[in-house]
């Protein structure tokens, strides 16, 4: 393992971990602390995350008012796939009650590069907002995918934002679908200003996916 690591993630990786990895021992954290003090905890969870996205995103913004649903806080699968399997939750709501609302979900997925994968530049966070942007070009929508991590796969992204309807354009939906199906949603969403790059947080609490469709839109037939 130590030889991977130097191999690969030598300049990477804070002297701090390597020396715990090295030495093979943890430092005593527990000076200074009582006994009713030392038992572990949770700091943060997925539902930390779907609060804060709400505090952040929502709250006081002219979208506070909307109704909003928790979708999952445990999201996983192929990136794209659930992409496009949350559109169309979102779709069939909007048609049905005729109004806007805010989604939000948090959880991990995935990617699978596949044999054939190209030198593509993304991740799974940028796969799963550009995949749900896209199966949403039919209505006005905002779509917010973020890692918390702030680097999502090898983007160097964290992330992107996009309003749904100009995806509606026949040679940018294509260059959409040509986009996830190369793995290379970090050059599309470049090339669009629909990037978010905030460089590394430090901390990694799943990512957070925010969907909002205005209280006045063109809905779907």
């Amino acid at each position: 393992m130590l030889a991977i690591l130097e191999e690969w993630l030598k300049s990477e990786i804070p002297d701090s971990i390597r020396s715990v990895l090295t030495e093979g021992s943890l430092p005593d954290f527990s000076a200074g602390f009582s006994e009713k003090n030392r038992d572990g905890g949770i700091l943060a969870s997925s539902d930390t995350l779907l609060s804060l996205g709400q505090e952040i995103f929502i709250d006081g913004t002219p979208q506070a008012s909307l109704p909003r649903h928790i979708l999952t806080g445990e999201l996983k699968g192929e990136a794209r796939e659930a992409g496009r399997v949350l559109a169309s939750l979102i779709l069939w709501q909007t048609r049905m009650t005729r109004r806007g609302s805010v989604w939000l979900c948090s959880g991990e997925t995935t990617v699978q590069l596949g044999e054939k994968a190209g030198p593509g530049r993304g991740g799974r966070s940028l796969e799963l907002g550009l995949s749900l942007a896209s199966a949403l070009s039919g209505i006005e929508s905002v779509v917010l995918s973020l890692a918390t991590d702030g680097w999502d796969g090898n983007s160097s992204l964290a992330g992107m934002i996009a309003i749904s309807r100009p995806l509606s354009d026949p040679f940018l939906l294509q260059e959409a679908h040509l986009a996830l199906s190369s793995h290379d949603t970090a050059s599309f969403l470049e090339r669009h200003g629909l990037e978010v790059r905030t460089g590394r947080t430090g901390t990694n609490l799943n990512d957070l996916l925010v969907v909002v469709v205005p209280e006045i839109y063109e809905g779907v037939r």
